[in-house]
């Protein structure tokens, strides 16, 4: 009982016997001699962690091949428009005249739907992934197509966009090489 957690698994276990030549320590020599010969019956077969935990990493694989696969089946593209009004129009302008008709600006989006509670599933299994194996977990979410959305900070991909909209830029967006915007993170 006191060695079960030394012997298995990936470990190595060694038993030392120490016996003494004098008479007085017999008793206790014998004993030891014979527990020697109880740990040598002992037959166990080493386990290999590694292959334990590509198994379960092959595991992910499957499900994250057989998620973006229901995905792909699954999702759709659908348009949605929202009336924005905007509150610096121009009295007398056509764009006046369009907000009084319609009543605001007219903003038509165009979203991914119908996969959401796959694509949650999806973003913790590549997070899960990625920090067992040790490799940045932001890189592989961007990788599979996360956190590219519109609107989005520069940061939220840790790669190029912190290059292109750092603070040291003062470049910003030029149109017709006028400054007209800075980027802002």
């Amino acid at each position: 009982m006191l060695l079960s957690p030394a012997i298995g698994g990936d470990s190595k276990a060694t038993v030392l016997i120490c016996a003494s030549p004098e008479n007085e320590n017999a008793v206790e020599t014998l004993q030891a001699l014979r527990f020697g010969e109880k740990c040598r019956q002992v037959v166990n077969e080493a386990s290999n962690n590694a292959s334990a935990i590509q198994d379960i990493i092959e595991q992910m694989d499957r499900q994250i091949e057989k998620l973006e696969h229901v995905i792909r089946k699954k999702e759709r593209w659908e348009s949605r428009e929202i009336v924005r009004k905007d509150k610096l129009v121009e009295e007398g302008t056509y764009e006046a005249k369009l907000a009084e008709q319609r009543g605001g600006e007219i903003v038509r989006t165009g979203i991914v739907c119908g996969a959401e509670e796959e694509r949650a599933r999806l973003e913790k299994l590549i997070i899960q992934r990625a920090e067992l194996t040790g490799e940045d977990f932001k890189a592989k979410l961007a990788e599979a197509g996360f956190g590219g959305m519109y609107g989005g900070k520069a940061s939220a991909l840790d790669t190029f966009g912190n290059k292109r909209f750092s603070e040291n830029d003062d470049e910003g967006l030029k149109v017709k090489g006028k400054k007209v915007a800075k980027w802002v993170n």
